[in-house]
């Protein structure tokens, strides 16, 4: 699933919008943080149609629930997902924000930017355990 979003993120780029950043996985669901110059990266994609288009055929190869179709959290998944964000902040990702109503994490600029650096992979190893598990699978 992460493969296709980054190669989605790729095309987009390849198609003009410089700054779209890669997806990070979240709940299961693809989810995209700011642009790396802080903008929206949907609203980039508005802005060009074209790069748009380009590249839908992409994301057509995802299960409809890493798009982000899926209801929100329980209030026991949202719990464990707050002590996942903890978690981040405790392992050396200070700025890792609170999850949103969604579930998904809306990753700072530079964040998001840092890919799989060591310390956000040093995150992941030490907090991944507490993401609730994902429905339906």
């Amino acid at each position: 699933m992460l493969e296709i979003g980054r190669e989605y993120a790729q095309c987009v780029r390849d198609h003009g919008v410089t700054g779209f950043p890669d997806p990070v996985v979240a709940q299961g669901r693809l989810a995209m943080g700011p642009q790396q110059d802080g903008g929206d990266p949907k609203q980039a994609l508005a802005n060009n149609p074209a790069a748009r288009d380009a590249c839908e055929s992409i994301l057509a190869r995802l299960p409809a629930a890493a798009e982000g179709h899926r209801p929100p959290p329980t209030a026991e998944e949202m719990q464990k997902l707050l002590q996942y964000a903890q978690c981040m902040r405790d392992h050396g990702l200070p700025e890792w924000p609170d999850p949103a109503s969604d579930g998904g994490f809306n990753l700072p600029a530079p964040l998001e930017g840092e890919g799989k650096s060591p310390r956000v992979l040093a995150g992941f190893a030490a907090c991944n355990s507490l993401l609730p598990p994902e429905g339906g699978e």
